[in-house]
């Protein structure tokens, strides 16, 4: 009965510092778990009433109050780690302090959500602001956890998230980036979903006059260049393989002018090939500060092209249909 008592006063005590640990907060999905798990434990207080109404009981409590105890004092830790999780999850959030911008994202039409923030962050070794980028992820029991995370440098200034859509019940991808208005450069990073998890898809830093916006499903990147006239304009047409290997574009045709280039982003774990006729060219340009290589069409001269793109894995032809005019 001593053994019974003290574990009595154990449970009274988890319940007592559930509540007062969750006095600060509004998980409320968190609260009802936590209780849940906590009243289940009132069956304990039957095996007292069976304890008391039979002699043979008595040889049937010595035999399971131990493993009881060893029950409780289980859940008494699984509680401590549930409460130590939320604890270092909000710890994080404190030592980021407030952010400075704060927009819904949805990747995923089956979830429900993802909430984007921008934080200031001072790097002992630098002067100057920088911005960490933080995706929390809402799929776990209700509550936000960190799911993603990147470091813009030298930057003040969030941009606007730009999406890019998909059919056939493919997850999107987002577009995230900075601005450091003074020098007048930008960062950008395209962010998507790679066995589950958010991953970037490509990444690019300090680009020169840099402007992005996706239109008709492309992403469209204007920059400066040393030496080059004008502004360079790259058209990123996104891919992603299915379930049964093949490719899913975001666009089934698009338009360009002479001048500019193709190129190709998806998962860097499943290469494609591309083939194109005389219209196109392969050049040696590269986007500066790239986390990827990318194979760059640029466009020689005026016409229609289909381009074909394939697996190198293995699986059917995707072809894109471009118009390339003269300038506009």
């Amino acid at each position: 009965m001593t053994d019974l008592n003290d574990m009595d006063k154990l449970l009274s005590r988890a319940k007592n510092e559930a509540e007062k640990f969750f006095a600060d907060y509004s998980y409320e999905r968190m609260n009802k778990a936590v209780y849940s798990r906590i009243r289940s434990e009132t069956k304990v207080n039957q095996l007292k009433k069976i304890y008391d109404s039979s002699r043979n009981h008595k040889i049937l409590s010595k035999t399971k109050i131990p493993a009881i105890i060893a029950c409780t004092f289980f859940l008494l830790i699984s509680f401590s780690a549930l409460l130590f999780r939320v604890y270092s999850n909000q710890e994080k959030v404190n030592l980021l302090g407030e952010p400075v911008s704060q927009e819904m994202i949805k990747l995923n039409e089956s979830d429900s959500g993802q909430l984007l923030d921008y934080f200031k962050i001072n790097k002992p070794e630098q002067t100057g602001d920088n911005l960490l980028a933080v995706i929390w992820d809402s799929e776990h029991e209700g509550r936000y956890e960190m799911a993603y995370s990147s470091l813009f440098e030298d930057t003040n200034q969030p941009g606007p998230i730009l999406m890019i859509y998909f059919p056939q019940n493919q997850p999107d991808m987002a577009v995230i980036s900075s601005e450091n208005k003074d020098l007048q450069y930008i960062h950008y990073r395209v962010v998507g979903y790679r066995k589950n998890q958010i991953v970037t898809l490509m990444e690019q830093n300090y680009i020169n006059g840099g402007e992005i916006e996706v239109l008709d499903g492309a992403l469209k990147e204007s920059r400066l260049v040393p030496g080059y006239p004008g502004k360079i304009v790259t058209h990123y047409i996104p891919y992603q393989l299915s379930k049964s290997g093949d490719i899913i574009s975001s666009l089934q045709n698009i338009k360009i002018n002479i001048g500019e280039y193709i190129a190709f982003i998806g998962n860097s774990s499943d290469p494609v090939e591309v083939s194109y006729s005389d219209l196109f060219s392969e050049r040696e340009y590269e986007p500066t500060d790239s986390s990827n290589e990318y194979r760059i069409l640029y466009a020689e001269s005026s016409g229609h092209e289909e381009l074909s793109i394939k697996p190198v894995s293995g699986g059917k032809t995707k072809t894109i249909s471009v118009e390339v005019v003269e300038n506009e």
